[in-house]
């Protein structure tokens, strides 16, 4: 592995060894690994073929790319790949660094791309039972071609990107939603869409042109408008479907064909002008129209609605013919028991069914992939057979599958030797092993190894069985094997083998440790050689290099006792290589420990920013100001989140034109270097013309962005922290947001669809003081202060969802600690300039907390309060008054009556004699009169 200079036991170790513009080349084998690429323009792809990529925690991505200019092909993963390059640069910068995910195959994951993400070529992958390619908001020119994706909830899902080429080539089947594309306007051409529930959604916002593609069997239906379709509208489409449009709720006018134009047409007439209208049954529009002059246009429009028409359908007959197809197997040959995956690769019009015959008595139908477990030993013959409305195809692939009993192999054990270290050990060459002098090392492991992996101590490896290697640099080095076969794997570390530069007798190799290997500059060491030598074979002379240019030497006299410690001070910080070299009467020993200290700079320079306001109102005026430690800086990079730049200004100035919440970096560089900081959602603009925000509300605006959860109207500084949740809304079912991070007292909001709407981000706002959208706290005591938005402003309203509710949590410590009535506990929302207190029911409770939910009429800003208990205690005649007062106060709660309004002067209270007792009998007197009311 590697690109020529070196080999790796991991692809993340060739990847982290490598730099900008390195090519490196797997060999093949399965990698079982969590890889992250986060250096700029490498190319990772095969030697040859067959390099399998499996995720070592199978919660996390298989392989991210967190850089530009990547190019990943050529391999098979399970997982899925996410690109997350976002704030690298601007638009020219990411063109000319263009990341490239080919002709991979993905099973069991799929293609992300994280927001702002852009300059992203993804093509030619095959993608199978997984999340299929999912692009989210904010990206500039990701390119979505010749894909092929199969049983996937979405084979592609793109929303509220900037600016995205025409996504085409793509071949989506057994999808639960072929294509969907949400925020802006994106071309949709030549795409082939087959055996979905629903084949294109166009929506929520934003919308969609169809050129040029096939949509065919469709459960639901082949085309569902929920936002619009664009400028170009729909033309030269092949629908075949039972139902083939839908409409949302609210339905416009949309151009449906382009203007006669000679040319061949989607079913090979020679006109382009509408669609091609079928249904499966054969009772499609374009399937039974009449077509008097032969022209391959209908002669009456198509009445799609009420509002939408196709003037010129297409009518001449589709000639389907017999697929010319293939299949592959992913393996051919193993032990039982063997697992195969079968897939088809046919060309031209995708055949209607499938039908497998493994050759074991055992067939599949429908499945244009299959997966089959060979039990037996055996040779199989496999045939596939696929039908379409011309007929029936078949292929057959004699003695295709051959399955072998399992192997009794034993698992190795591992040893080595090198003739010419040995020699140095035995003191058979007392000229030692020179400067780049070629050294053999020969595999002894026993159990007939499959793969080796030597370290030579170097930092240098090898996968080859007898490998040679040349140290460019005097040491002793330890060097290690591991050996595997399909038993198991094994490993033995032979510690200083390698004597390079020692010319004397028999020697043994030397030992150091330190007390510690890692600090801030100055990082004091202690080091220490071999405790357990004693006289005579005490060491009479040692030298240490400490790495950094300096190098202590100690003579011994040989009859006198010395200490084995060394002490040093790393003066910069740095990675250094410590050796030891020793003098013991039997001979000279020397060991080498490659980038042993680690030393840090205890004063890192970083940048930093602030921000004379962080909201208000569009156009929003900023005065940026750098706050960060880089001495001497040379240069400023300003990128104010909404496409525009400012280089070269310590102090930047940005007028924000446009509602929305923005993300702010600054890099700044030195003579050193650079550092950049990042602060998400730092800056939120409003719209002026929005008087109040709701996230529920039918009457204003969360500011969010579709299926972003984007901008909130919270002043960011008021905001103690927040936590977002994504999830799919479909229409007839209960949704539900989880916030599993626990950053703040919401647990989940939920609530039942009336309308599909797609991914919907939900963000909840914890604040540190009383939200800005409110006039007032409400009354009593004051737990939390929250906001919720859902959505787009808008999406959570009375048309869209029903039974909304929240879920939360109270700290049973504050309960304590302000002596809160548990059943006083409720949650405000705040609509129409006002609170409302809701009603709440305890949900459950552990150690720590008590949860709550409540059913609320919309999502807003809500607040947490409670009651403190009544503290009335024992009047003098020893009659406890707390429970009925209590009563008491809560029915006459918000009298105004002279009783009570007037308030007793504790010091007139302490100085009347026999007050107390008064107070008592008019408590008494108080419950007497409520008891006979």
């Amino acid at each position: 592995m590697g690109n020529g200079s070196g080999s790796s036991s991991t692809i993340q170790e060739a990847v982290d060894g490598a730099e900008a513009g390195d090519v490196l080349l797997i060999k093949p084998g399965t990698y079982v690994e969590n890889i992250n690429v986060s250096k700029a323009r490498l190319t990772i792809k095969p030697e040859t073929s067959n390099v399998f990529i499996e995720p070592a925690d199978v919660t996390k991505a298989t392989i991210i790319l967190s850089n530009v200019g990547i190019t990943l092909t050529g391999f098979d993963i399970n997982g899925s790949v996410y690109v997350n390059n976002a704030l690298l640069g601007n638009n020219e910068y990411y063109l000319n660094n263009m990341s490239q995910i080919t002709n991979n195959v993905i099973e069991n994951g799929g293609i992300g791309v994280g927001s702002e993400s852009s300059g992203i070529i993804i093509s030619g992958n095959k993608i199978t039972g997984g999340t299929g390619i999912d692009v989210s908001c904010c990206g500039d020119y990701n390119e979505i071609t010749n894909n092929e994706i199969l049983n996937c909830p979405a084979g592609i899902y793109v929303y509220d990107e900037r600016y995205v080429p025409p996504i085409s080539g793509n071949k989506i089947n057994n999808c639960d939603v072929g294509i969907h594309v949400s925020g802006l306007s994106y071309d949709l051409e030549n795409n082939e869409i087959t055996n979905c529930g629903v084949g294109v959604v166009a929506g929520e916002s934003g919308g969609a042109n169809l050129i040029g593609n096939k949509i065919m069997y469709c459960s639901d239906c082949g085309l569902k408008v929920l936002g619009s379709l664009e400028a170009k509208g729909a033309y030269n489409n092949y629908f075949n479907n039972t139902v083939n449009v839908k409409f949302g709720d609210f339905e416009n006018t949309y151009l449906w064909n382009s203007s006669l134009t000679e040319g061949t047409n989607i079913i090979g007439g020679s006109y382009i002008g509408g669609n091609y209208w079928a249904k499966p049954d054969g009772t499609g529009f374009s399937q039974t129209a009449i077509d008097a002059n032969g022209d391959g246009i209908a002669d009456s429009a198509y009445a799609i609605s009420e509002k939408n028409y196709d003037y010129l359908p297409l009518t001449a007959k589709y000639n389907p013919v017999l697929p010319a197809f293939d299949f592959t197997a992913n393996v051919t040959s193993g032990t039982v028991p063997l697992v195969v995956l079968f897939t088809y690769t046919g060309t031209g019009e995708t055949p209607t069914s499938w039908l497998w015959d493994f050759g074991d008595g055992i067939t599949s139908k429908h499945a244009q992939t299959a997966t089959h477990t060979f039990t037996k030993t055996g040779t199989y013959n496999v045939t596939l057979t696929v039908t379409n409305a011309a007929g029936s195809n078949s292929v057959s692939k004699p003695g295709y599958i051959t399955v072998t009993a399992t192997s009794s192999a034993e698992k190795p054990v591992a040893d080595f030797y090198s003739p010419e270290a040995e020699k140095v050990l035995s003191g058979i060459n007392d000229q030692g092993i020179f400067e780049n002098e070629v050294i053999s090392f020969f595999d002894n492991s026993t159990g007939s190894p499959s793969s080796w992996l030597w370290d030579f101590g170097d930092g240098n490896t090898s996968t080859e069985k007898n490998p040679t290697h040349a140290y460019g640099k005097i040491g002793g080095y330890t060097v290690n094997l591991t050996v595997k076969n399909a038993a198991g794997s094994d490993s033995i570390s032979k510690y200083g083998y390698v004597l390079m530069g020692i010319m004397d007798e028999a020697a043994t190799p030397a030992y150091f440790s330190s007390d510690v290997t890692s600090g801030k500059v100055p990082l004091t060491v202690t080091f220490v050689d071999d405790l357990d030598a004693e006289l005579p074979n005490y060491p009479i002379w040692r030298e240490w290099d400490f790495g950094d240019g300096v190098i202590q030497t100690y003579m011994v006299d040989a009859n006198d006792s010395a200490t084995p410690y060394a002490t040093h001070v790393y003066e910069k910080p740095g990675k250094y290589t410590v050796s030891l070299y020793m003098d013991n009467r039997g001979g000279k020993s020397i060991i080498t420990k490659y980038n042993y200290i680690t030393v840090t700079d205890p004063e890192a320079q970083v940048a930093d920013f602030s921000a004379n306001v962080t909201s208000g109102a569009a156009p929003l005026v900023v005065l940026f100001t750098d706050t960060g430690t880089v001495e001497a800086p040379t240069s400023w990079f300003w990128d104010f989140g909404d496409g525009i730049n400012s280089k070269h200004a310590m102090n930047a100035t940005h007028t924000f034109t446009k509602p929305g919440t923005y993300a702010i970096s600054l890099n700044v560089e030195n003579a050193a270097g650079k550092s950049t900081v990042t602060k998400p959602d730092y800056i939120v603009v409003t719209d002026p013309a929005v008087t109040s925000s709701s996230g529920g509300s039918s009457h204003s605006s969360s500011g969010s962005s579709s299926g972003g959860g984007g901008g909130s109207p919270e002043p960011a500084k008021n905001v103690e922290v927040k936590e977002l949740s994504q999830t799919f809304i479909t229409n007839g079912k209960e949704v539900k947001f989880d916030f599993t991070k626990n950053a703040t007292c919401v647990v989940y909001v939920s609530f039942d669809a009336k309308r599909t709407l797609g991914k919907t981000t939900t963000v909840t706002e914890m604040l540190k003081e009383k939200s800005s959208l409110v006039s007032e706290l409400p009354s009593g005591e004051v737990y939390k202060s929250f906001n919720v938005w859902v959505g787009n402003g808008g999406v959570a309203s009375s048309k869209n969802i029903e039974n909304p509710a929240v879920c939360f949590k109270v700290e049973k410590d504050w309960i304590q600690d302000k002596k809160v009535d548990q059943s006083s506990i409720t949650l405000n929302s705040y609509s129409e300039d006002k609170w409302g207190q809701l009603p709440v029911s305890l949900l459950k409770e552990d150690d720590k907390y008590l949860y709550f939910t409540a059913e609320t009429p919309e999502f807003s800003s809500f607040a947490i309060t409670g009651k403190a208990k009544s503290t009335l205690g024992e009047s003098e005649t020893g009659v406890k008054l707390e429970s009925e007062t209590r009563m008491v106060n809560e029915t006459d709660a918000g009298s105004k009556g002279p009783e009570a309004e007037q308030e007793t002067d504790p010091k007139e209270s302490a100085s009347a004699p026999g007050f107390e007792m008064l107070y008592g009998l008019a408590g008494l007197l108080a419950v007497f009169l409520y008891r006979r009311r």
